[in-house]
Order: C-alpha cells, then structure tokens, then sequence
C-alpha cells in the first residue's frame, strides 16, 4: 500500500514539472521557432527532452504531440510518425487528428497503403 501511494505521488510530481517545462517550448512552437521547441533554448527543456524524460505522464504525452506535428512541419516524417505513434488520447477528435497527422507523414514519403491505414 505505501508503494503504491509513493508511486502516485511520484507520478503526480512529474507530471506537475513536465507541465512546468513544457510552458516555454509550446510558447516556441505557437510562435513557429521549431527547432528550439524541439529542442529548447538553452535556457528551457525542448519538447524532445520532455516527451522523453516525463513520457509516462500526461506532459510527456502531451509533447510527444507537439513534437510529432514540429517533426513533420521540418520534413523529418520518419520521426514525426514515431512521435505521433506514441501519443494517445482519450479525445477522440484529438486522437483522430493524431492519425491524420501520421497519415500526411506517410504520403509525404509516398507510402498510401500505410496513409490509408491511419
């Protein structure tokens, strides 16, 4: 029982500093300064960084997102499907717009069978 209520509480906290870290890097990317908030700058984590160091959270999910749609604005398709790959969402709008997203990244690298498929 103490386990679990320490795992909880531990989850909770990085949750909370994803969230944190993440301020600054979607401010980079509404503000369309791709790379650095793929990659920070310098000063703040970028979205790469959070979605790996906090990805069992709802920030780090929440980044794999932002990530995936800055990979695929670049051209880095390969990436941008991994990163979209490993979003989910219970939105189903928001879910759906993930797929479709993974869907562009396939046709930009002249694949249709898999666009279709997602």
């Amino acid at each position: 029982m103490l386990g679990f209520l320490g795992y909880n509480y531990y989850k909770s906290t990085q949750n909370e500093e994803g969230q944190v870290a993440m301020f600054p890097a979607v401010n980079q990317f509404e503000a369309d300064s791709l790379a650095k908030s793929l990659k920070g700058d310098g000063a703040n984590e970028g979205l790469l960084g959070i979605a790996d160091n906090y990805g069992s959270g709802q920030a780090g999910n929440l980044a794999n997102f932002y990530s995936g749609v800055a990979l695929l604005r670049q051209g880095k398709y390969d990436e941008a499907i991994e990163r979209l790959g490993n979003f989910s969402s219970g939105d189903l709008l928001v879910q759906a717009r993930a797929y479709s997203l993974i869907g562009d990244a396939y046709m930009e690298k002249n694949n249709a069978e898999e666009a279709i498929s997602n």
